[in-house]
């Protein structure tokens, strides 16, 4: 299973990578909402851990729709 999170929070992101790799988990970080953005519209992704602000802050609603129509991803949306 290969995993994004979208985090700017470096500490939190490592933290929740660390705890998935230690699972066998395959696991990608991108630290601002442009480059998950950027990974996730051009990578295959089994599921997206995503900072609430920023998908509100980089337009991710939209990419979010296309995932779930064509079955692409699962997401989680943290918020703070």
């Amino acid at each position: 299973m290969r995993i994004l999170i979208v985090e700017d929070e470096h500490k939190i992101a490592n933290s929740i990578k660390k705890g998935l790799e230690q699972e066998s988990y395959a696991v990608d970080v991108a630290y601002d909402g442009s480059l998950g953005y950027d990974l996730a519209s051009t990578e295959d992704y089994d599921v997206i851990v995503l900072d609430l602000l920023l998908w509100l802050e980089h337009g991710w609603p939209h990419n979010i729709g296309s995932h779930l129509e064509h079955g692409k991803s699962f997401f989680l949306v943290l918020c703070q």
